[in-house]
Protein backbone atom coordinates (compact mmCIF):
# COMPACT_ATOMS: atom_id res chain seq x y z
CA UNK A 1 0.00 0.00 0.00
CA UNK A 2 1.61 3.36 -0.88
CA UNK A 3 1.87 6.40 0.85
CA UNK A 4 -2.02 8.22 1.24
CA UNK A 5 -1.31 12.18 0.44
CA UNK A 6 -3.39 14.18 2.20
CA UNK A 7 -3.98 17.99 2.16
CA UNK A 8 -5.68 18.69 5.56
CA UNK A 9 -2.37 19.04 7.23
CA UNK A 10 -1.41 21.62 4.98
CA UNK A 11 -4.84 23.23 5.22
CA UNK A 12 -4.37 23.78 9.01
CA UNK A 13 -0.93 25.10 8.71
CA UNK A 14 -2.17 27.85 6.35
CA UNK A 15 -4.90 28.70 8.29
CA UNK A 16 -2.46 29.05 11.43
CA UNK A 17 -0.07 31.24 9.41
CA UNK A 18 -3.06 33.26 8.15
CA UNK A 19 -3.91 33.88 11.86
CA UNK A 20 -0.36 34.66 12.43
CA UNK A 21 -0.10 37.35 10.31
CA UNK A 22 -3.64 38.56 11.02
CA UNK A 23 -2.28 39.43 14.46
CA UNK A 24 0.78 41.01 12.83
CA UNK A 25 -1.37 43.83 11.12
CA UNK A 26 -3.74 43.80 14.18
CA UNK A 27 -0.61 44.86 15.80
CA UNK A 28 0.28 47.59 13.16
CA UNK A 29 -3.22 48.75 12.75
CA UNK A 30 -3.20 49.77 16.49
CA UNK A 31 0.29 51.57 16.21
CA UNK A 32 -1.14 53.65 13.18
CA UNK A 33 -4.31 54.56 14.99
CA UNK A 34 -2.57 55.86 17.68
CA UNK A 35 -0.47 57.69 15.20
CA UNK A 36 -3.43 58.89 13.55
CA UNK A 37 -5.11 60.03 17.04
CA UNK A 38 -1.42 61.81 17.57
CA UNK A 39 -1.71 63.75 14.01
CA UNK A 40 -4.84 64.25 14.72
CA UNK A 41 -4.90 68.26 14.03
CA UNK A 42 -2.49 68.80 11.52
CA UNK A 43 -1.91 72.54 10.57
CA UNK A 44 0.96 72.41 8.25
CA UNK A 45 1.35 70.61 4.64
CA UNK A 46 4.10 68.46 5.89
CA UNK A 47 1.40 67.69 8.71
CA UNK A 48 -1.44 66.89 6.47
CA UNK A 49 0.53 64.69 3.53
CA UNK A 50 2.22 62.94 6.88
CA UNK A 51 -1.41 62.48 8.20
CA UNK A 52 -2.95 61.29 5.06
CA UNK A 53 0.10 58.66 4.74
CA UNK A 54 -0.98 57.13 7.55
CA UNK A 55 -4.52 56.81 6.70
CA UNK A 56 -3.19 55.17 3.66
CA UNK A 57 -1.24 52.43 5.31
CA UNK A 58 -4.42 51.86 7.96
CA UNK A 59 -6.87 51.52 5.47
CA UNK A 60 -3.57 49.27 3.18
CA UNK A 61 -3.06 46.98 6.33
CA UNK A 62 -6.57 46.80 6.95
CA UNK A 63 -7.31 45.19 4.18
CA UNK A 64 -4.62 42.36 4.50
CA UNK A 65 -5.93 41.99 8.05
CA UNK A 66 -9.12 40.98 6.66
CA UNK A 67 -7.55 38.57 3.82
CA UNK A 68 -5.79 37.22 6.66
CA UNK A 69 -8.72 36.33 9.09
CA UNK A 70 -10.57 35.05 5.93
CA UNK A 71 -7.89 32.99 4.74
CA UNK A 72 -8.31 31.61 8.34
CA UNK A 73 -12.13 30.93 8.21
CA UNK A 74 -11.67 29.26 4.47
CA UNK A 75 -8.56 27.14 5.25
CA UNK A 76 -9.55 25.68 8.77
CA UNK A 77 -13.24 24.32 7.09
CA UNK A 78 -11.41 23.01 4.70
CA UNK A 79 -9.33 21.20 7.73
CA UNK A 80 -12.19 19.89 9.06
CA UNK A 81 -13.80 18.73 6.07
CA UNK A 82 -10.60 17.20 4.70
CA UNK A 83 -10.02 15.26 7.79
CA UNK A 84 -13.25 13.55 8.22
CA UNK A 85 -13.32 12.19 5.17
CA UNK A 86 -10.07 10.78 5.26
CA UNK A 87 -10.40 9.69 8.84
CA UNK A 88 -14.12 7.54 7.56
CA UNK A 89 -12.44 6.67 4.13
CA UNK A 90 -9.83 4.87 6.23
CA UNK A 91 -11.98 3.15 8.67
CA UNK A 92 -14.57 2.26 6.08
CA UNK A 93 -13.56 2.63 2.39
CA UNK A 94 -13.69 6.04 -0.15
CA UNK A 95 -16.28 4.59 -1.99
CA UNK A 96 -18.62 3.70 1.14
CA UNK A 97 -17.99 7.41 2.50
CA UNK A 98 -18.38 8.85 -0.94
CA UNK A 99 -21.66 6.57 -1.92
CA UNK A 100 -23.19 7.01 1.87
CA UNK A 101 -21.87 9.95 3.47
CA UNK A 102 -19.92 12.65 1.01
CA UNK A 103 -23.32 14.07 0.80
CA UNK A 104 -23.85 14.97 4.28
CA UNK A 105 -23.00 18.68 5.45
CA UNK A 106 -20.33 18.94 7.97
CA UNK A 107 -21.58 18.95 11.05
CA UNK A 108 -23.54 15.76 10.62
CA UNK A 109 -20.34 14.15 9.50
CA UNK A 110 -18.43 15.06 12.59
CA UNK A 111 -21.58 13.84 14.33
CA UNK A 112 -22.26 10.38 12.48
CA UNK A 113 -18.61 9.11 11.36
CA UNK A 114 -17.14 8.79 15.05
CA UNK A 115 -21.06 7.13 15.94
CA UNK A 116 -20.07 4.42 12.52
CA UNK A 117 -16.62 4.20 13.73
CA UNK A 118 -16.42 3.97 17.59
CA UNK A 119 -19.97 3.73 18.89
CA UNK A 120 -19.95 7.00 20.27
CA UNK A 121 -20.71 10.37 19.18
CA UNK A 122 -19.66 13.90 19.37
CA UNK A 123 -22.89 15.29 20.27
CA UNK A 124 -24.06 18.89 18.85
CA UNK A 125 -24.16 20.38 22.34
CA UNK A 126 -20.59 19.90 23.10
CA UNK A 127 -18.57 23.28 22.67
CA UNK A 128 -16.80 22.00 19.80
CA UNK A 129 -19.58 20.83 17.75
CA UNK A 130 -21.16 24.50 18.46
CA UNK A 131 -17.29 25.89 17.10
CA UNK A 132 -17.77 23.92 13.97
CA UNK A 133 -21.20 24.69 13.00
CA UNK A 134 -20.11 28.72 13.24
CA UNK A 135 -17.19 27.98 11.36
CA UNK A 136 -18.75 26.19 8.85
CA UNK A 137 -21.68 29.36 8.87
CA UNK A 138 -19.19 31.86 8.79
CA UNK A 139 -17.29 29.79 5.39
CA UNK A 140 -20.23 29.51 3.68
CA UNK A 141 -21.07 33.14 4.33
CA UNK A 142 -17.83 34.15 2.76
CA UNK A 143 -17.30 31.48 0.28
CA UNK A 144 -21.17 32.06 -1.42
CA UNK A 145 -21.01 35.78 -0.33
CA UNK A 146 -23.95 37.87 -2.21
CA UNK A 147 -23.29 41.72 -2.88
CA UNK A 148 -25.64 44.13 -0.95
CA UNK A 149 -26.87 47.46 -2.05
CA UNK A 150 -25.17 50.42 1.10
CA UNK A 151 -28.20 53.20 1.74
CA UNK A 152 -26.13 55.50 3.72
CA UNK A 153 -22.66 55.00 5.90
CA UNK A 154 -24.61 53.85 8.63
CA UNK A 155 -25.39 50.42 6.47
CA UNK A 156 -21.49 50.36 5.73
CA UNK A 157 -20.44 48.09 8.18
CA UNK A 158 -20.99 44.48 6.64
CA UNK A 159 -22.00 41.85 8.90
CA UNK A 160 -20.44 38.62 7.07
CA UNK A 161 -16.86 41.25 7.19
CA UNK A 162 -17.26 42.57 10.92
CA UNK A 163 -16.24 40.16 13.76
CA UNK A 164 -13.94 38.35 11.11
CA UNK A 165 -11.18 38.52 12.86
CA UNK A 166 -13.03 36.73 15.98
CA UNK A 167 -14.28 34.61 13.93
CA UNK A 168 -10.72 33.42 12.95
CA UNK A 169 -9.38 32.91 16.34
CA UNK A 170 -12.72 30.38 17.11
CA UNK A 171 -12.04 29.03 13.98
CA UNK A 172 -8.51 27.98 15.18
CA UNK A 173 -9.94 27.18 18.29
CA UNK A 174 -13.00 24.91 16.95
CA UNK A 175 -9.84 22.76 15.03
CA UNK A 176 -8.24 21.95 18.53
CA UNK A 177 -11.11 21.03 20.48
CA UNK A 178 -12.31 19.06 17.76
CA UNK A 179 -9.37 16.87 17.56
CA UNK A 180 -8.76 16.97 21.12
CA UNK A 181 -12.17 15.51 21.49
CA UNK A 182 -12.41 13.04 18.53
CA UNK A 183 -9.12 11.61 20.33
CA UNK A 184 -10.78 11.14 23.47
CA UNK A 185 -13.34 8.77 21.62
CA UNK A 186 -10.45 6.71 19.56
CA UNK A 187 -7.08 7.25 20.63
CA UNK A 188 -6.48 5.77 16.97
CA UNK A 189 -7.88 8.23 15.25
CA UNK A 190 -4.74 10.80 16.03
CA UNK A 191 -6.84 14.11 14.82
CA UNK A 192 -3.64 16.29 16.84
CA UNK A 193 -1.38 15.64 14.34
CA UNK A 194 -3.84 15.82 11.40
CA UNK A 195 -5.55 18.73 12.04
CA UNK A 196 -4.79 19.68 16.35
CA UNK A 197 -2.00 21.35 17.07
CA UNK A 198 0.42 19.08 16.55
CA UNK A 199 -0.48 19.21 12.87
CA UNK A 200 3.39 21.38 12.25
CA UNK A 201 5.34 18.35 13.72
CA UNK A 202 3.60 15.78 11.82
CA UNK A 203 4.15 18.03 8.34
CA UNK A 204 7.52 17.85 9.01
CA UNK A 205 8.36 14.02 9.38
CA UNK A 206 8.76 11.96 6.46
CA UNK A 207 5.44 11.38 4.22
CA UNK A 208 3.34 13.07 7.10
CA UNK A 209 0.70 14.56 4.70
CA UNK A 210 3.00 16.51 2.23
CA UNK A 211 1.89 16.79 -1.48
CA UNK A 212 2.66 13.56 -3.82
CA UNK A 213 5.52 15.93 -5.40
CA UNK A 214 7.60 18.72 -5.65
CA UNK A 215 7.49 20.89 -8.70
CA UNK A 216 9.67 23.11 -9.71
CA UNK A 217 7.90 26.58 -10.26
CA UNK A 218 8.00 27.98 -13.95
Amino acid sequence: MGVQTTLYRQYRVIADRSLELMEQCEEQLKGRFDQLEANAKPHTVEEVQRFLLIESEVHEINTQYLQHALACVVFSAMAVEGYIFDYAALRTSKAYVEENLDKMDTVAKWVVVPRLITGKELGRGRHCMQLLDDLVKTRNKLVHYKSRDIGDTSDAVDPVVDGLPDKARKAIQALNELAKDLDSLDSTAKAAEGIGKEAWGTLRSPHGGQMSSITRPK
